[in-house]
């Protein structure tokens, strides 16, 4: 999971929570 989508690793603008993050990017997306 971490290792696809590498750029949520690479910048967690929010907190930092995984989850948070794919869920952002997928709304984003």
């Amino acid at each position: 999971m971490t290792a696809q989508i590498p750029e949520l690793t690479a910048s967690p603008p929010r907190g930092g929570v995984m989850t948070v993050n794919l869920a952002d990017a997928f709304d984003a997306r």
